[in-house]
Parts: C-alpha cells; sequence; structure tokens
C-alpha cells in the first residue's frame, strides 16, 4: 500500500513538472538571416556622433525579406555605406529605435544597478500583459517577433528577433525551473545559425548561449510594421574557373577618407594585358575612421585569379588649400567565380596624401620579357617656362599598343609640381610585355579634377625610351608642346622601328 500510495505521489510529481514541447515559426537564420556581421557603422555628422551597430535595422530587414517571401542577399560582407541594402538598413534601424522609445525609456534608470532584480524579474513573468505572454501571442501564431534587449555587465543594448521559445518545465509559479525558460533567435551579431537567449538566475540575466553576451531583461517589439525590402541582384557565375567578382574590402585607419571631391578610383590590372577601372568607388560617402568598407567589382572580363597582377588605387584627395590625406590601414582582396572564392591578397598599411596619391599593391608577379619584348617605357619630360602645378592638375598617359588594345597611366606625376625649367622621367610598367615596335600610339592628358580647366603647362620636349634586356633605348621622341584649357590632349604617332638599335 505504501509502495502504491508513493508511486501515485511520484506520477503527479512528474506530471507537474513534465518538458513542455519548443515552440518555433518556420523562420530559418541559416537561411533567411541577413549573412553578414552586424558592424555596420554610420558617421552622424548632424549630431557628431559614430552610432555602431545596425542590430535593429537587420532585424526589421530580414523579417520584410520573410515577410515579402523575397530571397534575403546572399552576400556576406557588411553592405558599403551609401549602397542601396546599406541605406534601407539604416532606414529600418531608425524605425526600430523611433517606434520603442517609451520601450528603451524604461529600462534606462537603474542608478547603481537598484533594479537589476526587477529588471530581470519581468523577463520570467508569465501572467497576463507579461513578456512572455507577449512572446508567446506571437509565436503560438507562427509570427516571428523582434526584442530589445537591455544589456549588462558591460555589453550594450540589443534587438534580435525571436523565432521561437522553450518553456520547459517553466510555468510561472514555480522559481526552481526558471533557467528551463528560452528564447530561440536570429541575431545579427551571429548570423547563419540560430542562437538562444538562455536564463541565468545567479547573475539575473539572459545570456546568449554559448557567447559572452548578456542582457538585464529583454521586452517585446509589438510596434514592427512590416515595409517591402529591395531586391539586391545575387550574381550567378559559370563555373569556369574565373573571378568575375572581386569585393575589396578596405580598412581606415585613423584619418578618414573624407569623400565629395576626395574619393577613390580602382584599377585592376591583367597579366594578359587588360585593365578594368572603376571611379569613385566610395559613391562620394565618406569612409570614417577606424571602419572597414567593402566594396564589390563585378569584372567587365573575368580573369583567372592567377593572372590578376595588381590592383591600383588612386585616391584624388580634392587639392585646394586643405588636401584630404587618407590611411588605409589595410586592405583584403576577394575573388569571387562560379567556382573561385578565394583570399587573393592582404596588404599592408598605406598612407595617401596630396604628394602620394596611387599606390599599386602586386597580387601576381609578371613572367620575364622574352627576347626582343620590352616590358616598360621611360619617359624624360622636360618643363620649360610653365610649370605642371600637380595637386589636382596632372598628367594621365594612355597607350595604345599594335593589337589594338590599351593602358592607362593616371597622374604620372603622383600629384606633384614639375617645376619651370625641371626634368623628370616617368616609368610606365606594361601588365603585358610587348614587341619592340608594339607601342603604336602614346596620348597626353594634362587632366584637372578640381572641375575647372586646370593650369597651363609647357612641355619642352619629351624623350621615349624603351628598356630591352635591361639597357635603355630611344624609340620616339616629341618637341615643345603648350597645354592650356582648350588644348588638354597631345597625341604622339609612334614611328615604326624594325628592330632595336644596335640590334
Amino acid at each position: 500500500m505504501i509502495r502504491k500510495v508513493a508511486g501515485i505521489i511520484t506520477g503527479l510529481v512528474l506530471t507537474a513538472t513534465s518538458l513542455a514541447a519548443p515552440v518555433m515559426t518556420s523562420f530559418q537564420p541559416e537561411t533567411q538571416g541577413l549573412h553578414f556581421v552586424n558592424r555596420l557603422t554610420r558617421d552622424l555628422k548632424a549630431v557628431d556622433i559614430t552610432w555602431p551597430g545596425y542590430c535593429g535595422g537587420m532585424v526589421y530587414t530580414a523579417l520584410d525579406y520573410f515577410n515579402a517571401h523575397k530571397p534575403v542577399p546572399k552576400q556576406d560582407w557588411c553592405p558599403a555605406t551609401g549602397t542601396v541594402l546599406e541605406q534601407y538598413t539604416w532606414d529600418r534601424q531608425t524605425d526600430s529605435v523611433n517606434s520603442n522609445v517609451d520601450k528603451w525609456l524604461e529600462v534606462i534608470l537603474n542608478p547603481a544597478g537598484a533594479r537589476d532584480t526587477e529588471f530581470f524579474d519581468w523577463g520570467l513573468q508569465t501572467q497576463a500583459g507579461s513578456r512572455i505572454a507577449e512572446l508567446k501571442q506571437f509565436i503560438d501564431r507562427g509570427i516571428p517577433v523582434p526584442l530589445g534587449l537591455k544589456g549588462a555587465g558591460g555589453h550594450g543594448d540589443h534587438q534580435v528577433l525571436a523565432i521561437g521559445y522553450d518553456m520547459g518545465r517553466y510555468n510561472g509559479s514555480n522559481p526552481q525551473f526558471r533557467e528551463d525558460f528560452k528564447i530561440f533567435c536570429y541575431n545579427p551579431n551571429f548570423p547563419d545559425r540560430t542562437t538562444i537567449l538562455k536564463t541565468v538566475v545567479a547573475e539575473r540575466v539572459f545570456q546568449v548561449d554559448g557567447e559572452d553576451d548578456k542582457y538585464r531583461t529583454w521586452f517585446v517589439n509589438r510596434n514592427y510594421h512590416a515595409k517591402t525590402p529591395p531586391t539586391v541582384p545575387s550574381a550567378t557565375f559559370p563555373n569556369d574557373n574565373k573571378v568575375h567578382m572581386l569585393v575589396l574590402t578596405f580598412k581606415t585607419g585613423i584619418d578618414d577618407m573624407r569623400g565629395g571631391g576626395a574619393n577613390v578610383d580602382v584599377t585592376i590590372n591583367g597579366l594578359d594585358g587588360t585593365q578594368q577601372k572603376f571611379f569613385n568607388v566610395n559613391r562620394g560617402q565618406t569612409w570614417i575612421g577606424k571602419y572597414s568598407q567593402s566594396m564589390e567589382f563585378t569584372l567587365r572580363t573575368p580573369i583567372s585569379p592567377n593572372q590578376i597582377k595588381s590592383v591600383e588605387i588612386f585616391h584624388s584627395t580634392g587639392g585646394g588649400l586643405s588636401p584630404d590625406n587618407w590611411d588605409l590601414k589595410s586592405m583584403n582582396v576577394r575573388g569571387i567565380g562560379g567556382n573561385v572564392d578565394a583570399n587573393m591578397l592582404d596588404t599592408p598599411a598605406h598612407r595617401f596624401t596630396d604628394s602620394n596619391k596611387q599606390h599599386t599593391f602586386v597580387i601576381n608577379t609578371a613572367p620575364p620579357a622574352s627576347p626582343g619584348m620590352i616590358s616598360d617605357l621611360v619617359l624624360e619630360f622636360k618643363t620649360s617656362d610653365d610649370d605642371l602645378r600637380g595637386g589636382n592638375d596632372n598628367l594621365d598617359i594612355i597607350l595604345t599598343f599594335d593589337d589594338n588594345t590599351g593602358q592607362r597611366f593616371d597622374n604620372v606625376n603622383r600629384g606633384l609640381k614639375w617645376d619651370n625649367n625641371s626634368t623628370h622621367r616617368v616609368t610606365l610598367t606594361f601588365n603585358k610585355a610587348q614587341r619592340w615596335n608594339g607601342v603604336k600610339k602614346i596620348v597626353l592628358v594634362k587632366n584637372a579634377s578640381g572641375g575647372f580647366d586646370g593650369d597651363n603647362w609647357n612641355m619642352s620636349d619629351l624623350k621615349i625610351n624603351a628598356t630591352l634586356g635591361g639597357t635603355q633605348y630611344p624609340i620616339g621622341q616629341h618637341g615643345y608642346n603648350r597645354f592650356t584649357g582648350d588644348a588638354k590632349q597631345l597625341v604622339i604617332m609612334m614611328p615604326y622601328v624594325n628592330r632595336p638599335p644596335g640590334h
């Protein structure tokens, strides 16, 4: 009889503390969450602050795509400032904050942690109108819902998307089982996986399972309203073992890149002689200090990874009385194709100034030129009585070869002034070795990028030499030419040279 009574009591206890099954929506962070980490940052110049992280914007954006039944963008790098996806995510960030000001104000006042227990308990209450009751109202209907998380232990405030919950044995009236309560989330800090917000009673916090991120309390954001997200095309490439797109991630150091009139141009040089240029890649936007910007470039001509010679960066600086300097702390070059995804280069730091506007980062070294082939030209310029100003008033050179391909060299004076009656030598290294008589045309362009016609320049003489076997041989020359705002260009047709001098 005693055993029978004991068995009945045990059964009642087990029933009272039986585990509730987790309740989940259909949202899958692995495929329906944004694939990049929450590192987006915006410089709010109007109020002189930097806003770190778009967690709320990422949650709203992912939920917008989910509700619109549209695929999220495939990219796993943060969209650059000013791009369609970045701007949309920022707009949704402001929506997420502005629509919940009252909720955030409710958990701000906590002098010396006096309300820690109160805030923590809010996150575990189950009665009507409580946080858990509100969470269930959404999740039980299969609706993912944004949550606001109040930071604890030095961790900042955050926003996530609740996609499920697990009560376990906890029912609100049995505090010994509070740690059974969990919330399943899409967390922008940890993309491509489901995270769990667990209860840690000893610290009176809610913590991301497996991570250090801790929060004092949480609330349900009932003010989300869906919007139509942008369509961001996801490129597909053939399996041709070629790079179709480059992603360049620029990490800026202490000194920012101003934007406006001080922008960045990129040239991709191939060992096959091709040259692909992309102008104003920052779209006039400022690249703030101590932040990274990832820019993608779809190549007009796909190229094998081992045939990409170099990446050339030109920073225009803006010129004038206050030219912009820029600290490039590092640059990562990633090549992507149908079956290619390769980290191709991590560069050292480089400082761009008004007298150092251009730098070339080599990826693959060109093979030695074959006998009878030349790999560069050396041009010797003499200025007469009117200098080349430099700054924003510089010299570009365009070469045309006998196979009708060409190569452009921008700002060969590197933004420096060429004084009156001075001599300067410029080496033009080919992307691909050429025949001795393969250079057909040289075009000199005095380029004033400051928006005006620029200064005049008197070139008194030009000698053109080619390097063969380590020795320079003259292959052409030109006399006096005056460059003005109306006459910015000089075309030099190269004479046919049957064989190298001395051969």
